[in-house]
């Protein structure tokens, strides 16, 4: 009797715990450009096609989203092919942010790069991917640091 008792609580918890990752992956959460709001630590790396020779590209820097829209990068470091630039601090463009947690990231516009961008629904991280015209490979992750 007590190993059908056992068996059951078993098969019990293991259903409860199935029943709490569904919930979990149909999280009700939506986003808007609100979702990102803060400093963040952002960090890109790929390739510029220069001459139709791949050039490693990888760039830190710190983005200030404002939750409507604009965003700022106060500081950054860019390396091209080995060469350091110092990211000036005027650098400013815009984003988006659809309730399906996924938008656009464009560099002062018009005319800057363009990215795709996907966030996480609370705000905490992003992914960029270079999509706009040009010859660039460039793809990374940013993650909050402060509100």
């Amino acid at each position: 009797m007590k190993a059908s008792m056992l068996q059951g609580l078993v098969i019990a918890a293991i259903a409860a715990g199935a029943s709490a990752n569904a919930l979990a992956d149909d999280d009700p959460r939506t986003c808007s450009e609100a979702t990102l709001k803060g400093t963040y630590i952002f960090a890109v790396s790929g390739f510029t096609i220069v001459g139709g020779v791949a050039q490693p590209k990888a760039i830190v820097q710190f983005t200030r989203f404002d939750g409507d829209g604009i965003f700022t990068v106060p500081a950054g470091t860019v390396s091209m092919n080995g060469i350091i630039t110092h990211i000036p601090s005027t650098v400013v463009g815009v984003y988006t942010l659809g309730p399906d947690c996924t938008g656009s990231y464009q560099f002062a516009p018009p005319g800057g790069p363009i990215f795709d961008l996907f966030a996480s629904p609370g705000g905490s991280e992003y992914w960029l991917i270079q999509t706009g015209p040009g010859a660039q490979v460039l793809q990374g992750t940013g993650e909050r640091l402060s509100r």
